[in-house]
């Protein structure tokens, strides 16, 4: 199954299920959990270079390592931007964190359809996901997630 077909499938079945099991009825909550749940199932081809969820996920590292960073550092107002000692300091972390993402994806990714399809680390992408962004975002994590592994047939415990 390629990537725009994992999308779709994750978008149906998350939809569905936010909607009628767990009756979430807001348009743009559904839109926005619909899209997570696309970009989570495109998550266990990470284990391979050239899918599109690693292409994605390259971006959105940089993007959110910043965001991460500046949300922890400028926690008062964005006035921090006007300090440069500040404007270093998220630079730096920002691209420790980038750095480390890229080490672990460059030299310790694993082996294609290996531990990245299998229930364990759909489940601790789910828990990542409820510690950092709630309840509904966790569901439409594992839906995406889960519906990948069951595309692609390959569901294994660990």
């Amino acid at each position: 199954m390629n990537w725009k077909q994992h999308m779709i499938v994750a978008v149906i079945f998350s939809l569905l299920i936010l909607l009628f099991v767990f009756n979430i009825q807001n348009q743009i909550t559904l839109a926005i959990l619909g899209l997570f749940s696309a970009f989570s199932a495109l998550l266990p081809d990470l284990d391979h270079k050239m899918s599109k969820g690693t292409d994605l996920a390259n971006k959105v590292v940089v993007i959110l390592s910043f965001v991460f960073v500046i949300s922890n550092v400028c926690t008062n107002s964005f006035s921090c931007f006007l300090d440069s000692v500040t404007l270093k300091l998220i630079f730096i972390n920002s691209l420790v964190l980038i750095g480390i993402y890229f080490i672990v994806m460059t030299f310790l990714r694993p082996s294609h359809r290996g531990i990245t399809h299998t229930v364990v680390a759909s489940l601790a992408f789910s828990v990542l996901i409820y510690l950092v962004l709630g309840f509904n975002f966790a569901v439409a994590g594992i839906i995406g997630y889960g519906s990948h592994l069951l595309a692609d047939k390959e569901i294994k415990l660990l």
